[in-house]
């Protein structure tokens, strides 16, 4: 550390502004952290780097009989330490003699920093400033403050956790560098301190069981689109498709952030008819990339890859002929292999952390309908459907970027219960083509723990 600077180890600030230093108390003002100024007084900042001098006006009492001295954080950029000793005859004396030559001038010292106070120790024979004394305020003081998207425990435990990685990272690091931007938050800015908590929380992590359960639905529409909207040309199908969607997510619910979503993968059912018609057995597989892109300030961004399998079965009443009652029960496994990258705004710049997770789940599915033949070529279906799935994720830990999260793991349970109708007309194209068109309405219910 330079001259001028020091660390109390020793040293301890009490509430009220008293400071000891090795066991012996101190003279000094009380650091109030003042934010609004009077008219009819004057604020000079006092620069604490020792490389850009700051100087006191001249003739200060004919100006006015009150002055406010802002002490910057310039010293906190040159130390890790969260207790600053400010002696550097350079940095103090210009205000020393300003004192002397106007004791008429009533003096307030204090930080002009949100997240420090600054008090000055004085001459005992004469009130002029000898040093000053700069102590961090933790986080956690800024904890339940105000209504944020998650509840106050959650955000004490973060700022808890952002104090204690204070003075982890070397000084010109990136991480450091956030804490440079935290202190340098004026008093009047409080609302860039709420900011960067709520960026830095990691949201995009909020809804991320809805996001996995989301991500294997586009499957199953596809192996249901495969399973009953292909036509069967054989007793043995294999049935194939490449698919791609696009989604997008709003919501008004505090601490989740909407998202777009681009989906691309394929999907692959095998299906053997049995002689009695109506009854069939088979199986699915399947891969799909989900591509989520975060609308928050950073542009945040995330890939799902699911892979599922699974099996079903398809049975008729032995005396409907025709088998236009149907009974289908099923079941897959999934695993995901997902990546985040988390992009967070702190003041005025963009920083980043990213992480590897895995996850997996399995579901029960089963569906019962009916199909009524209007004509040739219209069929009316109403049935009942229900899914129950369960899934995971791993823990989370952020192994690159900055500020890195560490997300407990967490499951799901999904309980859908669906009723409706379905319309359809089948038009020949040509040799074995056909042209089907699909009209459903349903009624879809949805519990989630």
């Amino acid at each position: 550390m330079g001259a001028g600077y020091g660390t109390t180890d020793r040293g301890t600030i009490i509430n009220k502004g008293t400071i000891t230093v090795n066991e012996v108390p101190q003279t000094n003002t009380a650091g109030k952290n003042p934010i609004t100024v009077s008219a009819s007084s004057i604020g000079l900042y006092i620069n604490t780097s020792g490389v850009n001098i700051t100087k006191s006006i001249d003739g200060l009492n004919k100006l006015t009989n009150k002055a406010d001295l802002i002490v910057g954080t310039e010293a906190t950029e040159v130390t890790n330490s969260k207790y600053i000793l400010v002696n550097d005859p350079n940095i103090i004396n210009p205000y020393k003699q300003a004192m002397l030559q106007n004791n008429n001038i009533k003096w307030n010292i204090y930080s002009g920093s949100l997240t420090w106070m600054a008090t000055p120790t004085l001459d005992r024979s004469n009130g002029s400033i000898n040093s000053l004394y700069m102590a961090k305020i933790p986080y956690t003081a800024w904890a339940g403050r105000e209504s944020t998207p998650v509840n106050s425990a959650d955000t004490y435990h973060f700022t808890d956790g952002l104090e204690q990685r204070y003075g982890v990272k070397a000084l010109g690091t990136r991480e450091r560098l956030i804490f440079k931007k935290l202190n340098g938050i004026g008093n009047n800015e409080e609302v860039l301190l709420y900011q960067a908590f709520d960026e830095m929380m990691g949201h995009q992590y909020g809804n991320l069981q809805q996001r996995i359960n989301a991500t294997g639905n586009l499957l199953d529409k596809e192996f249901r689109y495969l399973k009953h909207d292909w036509r069967n040309p054989s007793k043995q199908n294999n049935k194939i498709k490449v698919f791609g969607m696009r989604d997008e997510y709003n919501t008004d619910t505090a601490g989740i952030i909407d998202y777009t979503s681009n989906a691309y993968g394929v999907a692959y059912v095998h299906e053997d008819e049995k002689i009695k018609m109506g009854n069939s057995s088979g199986w699915y597989a399947g891969a799909v990339t989900n591509r989520f892109k975060f609308k928050d300030i950073g542009k945040s961004k995330e890939n799902q890859t699911i892979l599922k399998a699974g099996v079903f079965k398809t049975m008729s009443p032995k005396k409907d002929y025709n088998g236009a009652l149907q009974w289908t029960i099923g079941g897959d496994v999934f695993v995901g292999i997902n990546d985040m990258k988390r992009r967070y705004l702190v003041v005025d710049e963009i920083f980043q952390a990213k992480s590897d997770y895995h996850s997996y789940g399995a579901a029960l599915k089963t569906d019962l309908g009916y199909d009524v033949r209007l004509s040739e070529r219209t069929h009316f279906r109403p049935y009942g459907a229900l899914k129950m799935e369960y899934g995971r994720f791993n823990d989370i830990k952020e192994d690159r970027g900055e500020m890195r999260l560490e997300v407990k793991g967490n499951d799901y349970f999904s309980v859908k219960p669906e009723v409706g109708m379905e319309f359809k007309y089948v038009q020949p194209l040509a040799v074995r083509t056909n042209l089907a068109v699909e009209l459903r309405f349903c009624c879809l219910f949805l519990l989630e723990k």
